[in-house]
């Protein structure tokens, strides 16, 4: 998992398209900086954001100018597209500057395998390592707990939870609590202190040694609590209470509430376009998920969007409130506590399950959102300039 990031020759980062190579001055004499933080995989994290980032000067202004004081924060308003349909690809699709940008600094390291940039709900540029990628399951790790945030806007939304709630008020029969370490403790623990990493639970045995969690009492000792813990940030791979907590309130599966809650179908996800792995007979809600980045961007643009999934009158579109992202992506950590999974010094506040900015932020990531994966995988979305 830690990387050594090295400096490339030249004539191997000009392996590129004939249109990246015939453009010539274009791409090779306006590089992106080069960032070596070597032997931290949160390099690639930084690298392949930092990219994404100046993709939106790039698509949108042309290079930008280091000699240019930065305009305050504009959100742009979002092109609202279909969610439901196939991606467009745009008229300038791996034919303009930031491709080449992609193809030049980013691709040559040997550590992508796949990208997808999205602006204005269209493809402008998109490359794999292997053609059977685009409609591949890739392993997607902690994207999955992503995902399963925006699942649990719709179940607040239906009525069915509060964030305020606590496990107890959840597990309210006695024999969920059998045989649960710590059971008192845990029980005062609320949905939003899970979703926001802050909740005092801490790596248990079980997470040290990747034993399964197949009961709801296995899943609840996955984590031990740690009262000194609690109220500050300290992340959870893969304990998955979120699932559990899914399936006693809404009686099904993260899947099953996806598709029945029509999720699924109005964001154009069929079953063959994901695997999702279950443990103990339930998918995962911190990993598991696996699918391709045609179907990732699907998330990133539906938070773009505002939780529209559709442009659609009488607000039929709107398919996860847009009070729900926002305070989905906000910061909930205490001020002078950052999150550790994510890059140094931005992106390191974190949501329920997103990292974003701390308030005092400013900065060249100022806005972006993100979903961290533990191999570097990344969902990222910038409002700037409607770039996922």
């Amino acid at each position: 998992s830690r990387l050594l990031l090295v400096q490339l020759p030249l004539w191997h980062r000009r392996r590129e398209s004939s249109f990246c190579y015939s453009t010539n001055q274009l791409c090779y004499n306006h590089l992106l900086p080069r960032f070596f933080l070597p032997f931290r995989t949160h390099a690639m994290y930084y690298r392949v954001v930092k990219t994404a980032v100046w993709l939106t000067a790039f698509f949108a202004f042309g290079f930008p100018s280091k000699s240019r004081t930065r305009p305050p924060l504009i959100f742009a308003q979002a092109a609202i597209v279909d969610l439901s349909q196939d991606w467009v690809e745009s008229p300038l699709y791996n034919k303009n500057r930031g491709y080449c940008s992609m193809q030049a600094d980013v691709v040559p390291l040997g550590q992508t395998r796949t990208y997808l940039v999205l602006q204005n709900g269209q493809i402008v540029a998109e490359w794999y390592n292997q053609e059977g990628d685009r409609t591949g399951y890739l392993p997607s790790r902690s994207l999955t707990k992503s995902w399963t945030t925006m699942l649990f806007g719709k179940l607040v939304e239906l009525g069915k939870l509060a964030t305020n709630e606590t496990l107890a008020d959840i597990f309210d029969v006695p024999k969920d609590w059998f045989h649960v370490q710590q059971a008192d403790q845990k029980k005062t623990i609320t949905v939003q202190e899970l979703l926001s990493m802050t909740s005092g639970l801490t790596p248990g045995i079980y997470q040290s040694n990747l034993a399964p969690q197949e009961t709801l009492q296995d899943v609840l000792n996955s984590a031990d609590f740690n009262e000194d813990r609690r109220g500050t940030f300290w992340y959870l791979d893969q304990t998955n209470i979120l699932a559990q907590i899914m399936l006693r309130r809404s009686g099904l599966t993260l899947r099953q509430f996806a598709i029945q809650t029509g999720i699924f179908p109005k964001l154009g996800i069929n079953d063959a376009d994901y695997e999702w792995d279950t443990i103990g007979g339930i998918e995962g809600s911190a990993i598991g998920f696996r699918t391709n980045p045609r179907v990732h961007a699907k998330l990133g643009q539906l938070y773009l969007q505002r939780g529209l999934a559709a442009d659609a009158e009488g607000g039929s579109g709107q398919l996860i409130s847009q009070e729900w992202v926002e305070e989905s992506t906000t910061d909930q950590l205490m001020d002078g506590d950052v999150n550790r999974v994510s890059l140094r010094g931005s992106l390191d506040g974190y949501g329920y399950q997103w990292v974003v900015n701390k308030d005092d932020y400013q900065g060249e990531f100022e806005g972006v959102v993100a979903s961290l994966g533990f191999l570097g995988q990344i969902i990222a979305y910038d409002p700037r300039t409607n770039i996922t």
